[in-house]
């Protein structure tokens, strides 16, 4: 008896586009929420990749009708959803799909098809990415082809020090962004570059060149951070967070020092957060009864950092607008930080003081959220830290283990996890200033 044949429902597959844009959007966020941890990070992934997954397995024509389309539209999500569907399929075609679009597709797509073949774990796209990086190439396109790389670990084949050079500052921060996979020991055309890389008065040039610098020891890195600090100008956070995690007791006596700038004080006391060391504290508290609500939540969010305070409802000051107002410091705060919990002053000083009572903080130590520094402390707190936190910590791992654990605190769950799995610890680096991993 012959059946017949039954069409596929198509709108099933459009369904799951659209719910794959969708928890796209949602994971992506909470990345970088402050109050989403790995459970909820990890819990949307699993939801984003089983849409994704549905999309693979429907063969061509769901890629024909769906997918390859969606490899032009504006939305990033869609189009990061919809690339690592046709890069999760078996075989080269949608691979080759998601390539073309790099180079023939709309440049509002990019970042979506940047995300996708970064998260995608196909080695294979890296030798057609790298063939993309001559000097006729689009500067856009050529900054995703490094960026890739650097996601991927690997080195592309080419002479990076004529991109450490080039004209378009993205392209420049994504091949510092590779530096570090190419180990301790920098050709010196290379090293001469990256110096002047170091040096640039590009904000997003100098902190790649920082961060590659820290991560392989080299102290012109270190050197340059404090300048840059010293020079007590609006510069950045990243400078900052350096010195609160790899500062010695007089460098992270400097960061104290720019809670009294006003148009430092924000990133200041955002940076002590990480910096972990209960002299900070007092410092917080004091922030805590600042005029300006944006101050008093980051306050929050390092007191919090730094000690294990509770950020529960009776801890905790109604929520509220942040007050409109004409400081210097209203315009650097991310959105993201608008939405951070602020603490009542009375009970946080009442519980600081309990803590202090307990001698469960010695002075001259570092803490992850009351937890005494460590490396072991460090990875473990992937696992209990808010989202927010991770880039931060994957940045100090890097540089405390000299590149051998980088971890990207952008990828998905479930690969970090594997790759932290295999931090054995590095002692005694694991809680030493910076200045003393330096090599030259």
């Amino acid at each position: 008896m012959a059946y017949p044949e039954v069409a596929p429902h198509w709108e099933l597959y459009e369904v799951h586009l659209d719910e794959a844009e969708y928890l796209d959007t949602q994971w992506e966020n909470a990345l970088t929420a402050p109050d989403r941890y790995l459970g909820h990070v990890a819990q949307r992934e699993a939801r984003l990749l089983a849409h994704v997954d549905a999309l693979a397995l429907g063969g061509g024509e769901v890629s024909q009708r769906y997918l390859r389309p969606a490899l032009a539209v504006e939305e990033a999500p869609r189009v990061s959803a919809a690339a690592l569907a046709l890069l999760l399929q078996e075989g080269t075609a949608g691979r080759d799909a998601v390539l073309a679009a790099l180079t023939d597709g709309p440049p509002q797509a990019l970042p979506g098809l940047q995300r996708a073949l970064e998260l995608c774990g196909r080695e294979d796209v890296l030798p057609a990415l790298t063939a993309l990086l001559t000097p006729d190439t689009d500067p856009a396109v050529s900054a995703v082809a490094l960026e890739v790389h650097a996601a991927h670990g690997r080195v592309p084949s080419v002479a990076l020090e004529s991109w450490l050079v080039h004209p378009e500052p993205t392209v420049v921060a994504a091949a510092c962004r590779v530096l570090p996979f190419m180990g301790t020991a920098l050709p010196a055309p290379v090293l001469r570059q990256w110096t002047q890389a170091l040096e640039s008065s590009e904000p997003l040039v100098r902190d790649a060149a920082l961060a590659s610098g820290a991560v392989l020891g080299l102290r012109a890195a270190w050197t340059r951070c404090l300048q840059v600090v010293e020079a007590r100008e609006p510069s950045g956070r990243l400078p900052l967070l350096l010195l609160a995690q790899g500062g010695n007791t007089q460098e992270h006596a400097r960061l104290m020092e720019l809670l009294d700038e006003p148009r430092s004080c924000v990133d200041a006391v955002w940076a002590l957060g990480h910096g972990g060391r209960p002299e900070a504290v007092d410092a917080c508290l004091r922030l805590l009864e600042d005029g300006h609500a944006g101050v008093a939540r980051l306050a929050t969010e390092s007191f919090a950092s730094i000690t294990g305070f509770p950020l529960e409802d009776a801890h905790l000051l109604l929520d509220e607008e942040p007050p409109e107002d004409a400081s210097p410091a209203a315009p650097l705060l991310l959105e993201v930080e608008k939405t951070l919990p602020r603490a009542s002053p009375e009970a946080a000083r009442a519980w600081w003081t309990r803590q202090r009572e307990q001698r469960r903080f010695a002075p001259g130590m570092r803490y992850l959220a009351g937890v005494p520094f460590s490396a072991t402390a460090l990875v473990r707190s992937f696992a209990t830290a808010p989202a927010r936190r991770w880039s931060a910590l994957a940045l100090e791992l890097s540089i405390r283990s000299r590149g051998r654990h980088i971890v990207s605190a952008r990828d998905f769950s479930f690969r970090r996890h594997q790759r932290l799995a295999t931090v054995q610890g590095f002692a005694p680096r694991g809680e030493q200033p910076f200045s003393s991993l330096l090599h030259s």
